[in-house]
């Protein structure tokens, strides 16, 4: 059977800006994964810009457990708001007839025929370390995700991660908090997954072969001007059902 999943982040939701913009591409977004039969949801970061309100968090609940009440949900820990320091959890505890995983950590995941493993965006006490630094610590994650994928050669194997990458291509309207943690691609390259799902950089993009970044469903800043045609051609705006090994179908 193949397996279908469907994977943005990057919504940054803001009350004050592109509030009902946002809550139509996000509700496109969860209609066109229903109505294709997903089996998981993977919400990759960035719910927010800034530590949510009380209209965005109760308009990501509803979205959450609508989700939720049609398949599991990964929700992945970005770098904007506060979701690295508890903003998320309110969103883990809405409950649906399937799962919701909160990810703040490196996890791995083991969703019925599925592996997954996920890499939030790294909290401030490792961002603190040098870049060297850094990108031993990823390294030496992903070297234990692919033991752990080399382990199960009969389930389909995911990685989902909120991160830069050195080579790729930024909106000019991305709104970026401090320092950046970017990461080689060559690790990345090397993951034995059949799909490899990034966030934080909102261009729609592939990196490499089964390396993409999502991007962002919508406008995040009024300074983006990116052509939007451009960005309806990419994975996550419009009704993909691409094949990948053994079967597996990305939405």
């Amino acid at each position: 059977m193949p397996l279908r999943f469907a994977h943005a982040g990057d919504f940054h939701l803001d009350k004050d800006r592109y509030f009902a913009d946002t809550n139509q591409c996000l509700e496109w977004f969860v209609a066109n994964a229903i109505q294709a039969s997903v089996d998981l949801f993977v919400i990759n970061g960035d719910l927010t810009t800034y530590k949510g309100t009380i209209k965005e968090r109760n308009f990501w609940v509803d979205s959450l457990v609508e989700m939720a009440n049609h398949a599991p949900v990964i929700l992945v820990a970005g770098n904007h708001g506060a979701e690295l320091e508890g903003d998320l959890y309110v969103f883990g505890c809405a409950k649906g007839r399937h799962p919701i995983y909160l990810c703040i950590e490196p996890e791995f995941l083991e969703l019925g025929d599925a592996a997954v493993a996920v890499f939030p965006y790294p909290r401030k006490a490792v961002m603190a370390g040098n870049d060297h630094r850094l990108g031993e610590a990823f390294t030496r994650q992903l070297d234990e995700f692919n033991r752990r994928f080399e382990q199960r050669p009969g389930q389909y194997k995911l990685f989902f991660g909120h991160s830069g990458v050195a080579v790729a291509r930024v909106s000019s309207g991305q709104p970026l908090v401090g320092r950046c943690a970017e990461y080689p691609l060559d690790p990345l390259r090397s993951l034995k997954a059949q799909y490899v799902g990034l966030s934080h950089v909102h261009l729609s993009q592939q990196l490499a072969p089964r390396v993409w970044y999502s991007g962002s469903l919508s406008r995040c800043d009024y300074s983006e001007v990116e052509d939007l045609d451009a960005k309806l051609q990419q994975p996550n705006r419009e009704q993909l059902t691409q094949e990948k090994q053994g079967g597996l179908r990305v939405n």
